[in-house]
């Protein structure tokens, strides 16, 4: 039991610590997301009209 919390813990931390590098800016050329689509700034407040 405590090898299994132990192995999940250590999934999780390294899920954690992998995602930043993984995710990367959108390029020019794709489309807006729905925020923007919307109108709504990508920060999520105000309004960008």
């Amino acid at each position: 039991m405590l090898l299994r919390i132990a192995a999940a813990c250590l999934g999780l931390a390294v899920a954690l610590g992998v995602a930043p590098l993984l995710q990367r800016p959108a390029s020019p050329h794709e489309l807006p997301g729905a925020m923007q689509a919307t109108g709504l700034p990508p920060s999520g407040c105000g309004n960008s009209r």
